[in-house]
């Protein structure tokens, strides 16, 4: 295992246009160390033939796997736990981080990470990020747009511009991944804004049991993953540095309308 090497797990299911966009981010970063791409496919072969018929399209170390969906990983969030954390057992990597094909990163965000980790000690760091519509259009709505109805995008909007992580008139997103213990703990944090060492990963895989009630709250791996480190209190870091992109879709597609 090299000391400074990073593995960045991208899951990715027949989205190839949001796929290069995300491998471009990742050949952009400036960060010294070694980095390893690691594209694992959700049973789709029309990803596998695209990466089969071009293999230069990455600067670094690249690599793909093609994962087959089983009928006991029916649930969303149960599934790519799953191939979360076979892309873990896949890395030999002292760092792991998550970048979802759909997603980006500021060409420092690795850079910054690592550095915030080696100044706390800590395991586990995460980023803020910056919301997009699908189109690239920033979102500016007031509203929190990981929730179902509207009455309750509003209320956990206002709740969170009073917490310090939404602020009206940008796009970034302040995210924080409190203690138990904090006075107003907040747990916001993105799959895309963590860097944690694989051998926290090992220790602490992500859940891959989910319920009815956690598909109608919308907690996803997510969730669970940042509830586990939080629970068993490993200490985790922020590098108050915005450098994700995370543009919606998945998840809010359901219910959430860009206004005309």
């Amino acid at each position: 295992m090299i000391n400074n090497s990073i593995t960045v797990i991208t899951l990715t299911n027949n989205r190839i246009q949001f796929l290069l966009r995300a491998i471009e981010s990742v050949n952009e970063q400036n960060y010294n160390g070694r980095i390893t791409h690691l594209i694992l496919i959700d049973d789709c072969e029309a990803t596998r033939k695209f990466l089969e018929e071009n293999k230069f399209i990455s600067s670094h170390d690249f690599q793909w796997e093609y994962i087959k969906r089983d009928t006991d990983h029916q649930h969303i969030s149960s599934r790519l736990s799953r191939i979360r954390n076979i892309g873990v057992n896949l890395a030999r990597s002292k760092w792991i981080c998550f970048l979802d094909d759909d997603n980006e990163f500021e060409p420092d965000h690795l850079s910054s990470l690592v550095k915030c980790a080696i100044r706390t000690g800590c395991q586990a760091v995460y980023s803020w990020e910056r919301i997009y519509w699908r189109d690239g259009s920033p979102y500016l709505v007031q509203e929190m747009p990981w929730c179902r109805n509207a009455e309750d995008r509003v209320k956990n909007y206002q709740l969170l511009t009073e917490l310090g992580v939404f602020q009206p008139g940008t796009n970034i997103s302040r995210d924080r991944a409190d203690s138990r213990d904090h006075e107003n703990p907040v747990w916001t944090v993105d799959m895309g804004e963590w860097l944690f060492e694989r051998a926290l990963l090992k220790k602490y895989p992500f859940p891959e049991d989910y319920s009815e009630l956690d598909w109608k709250d919308l907690t996803t791996e997510d969730d669970k993953l940042m509830k586990l480190i939080i629970d068993n209190k490993i200490q985790v870091a922020c590098s108050e540095q915005v450098t994700f992109k995370y543009y919606l879709g998945g998840f809010t597609s359901e219910f959430l309308v860009k206004p005309e």
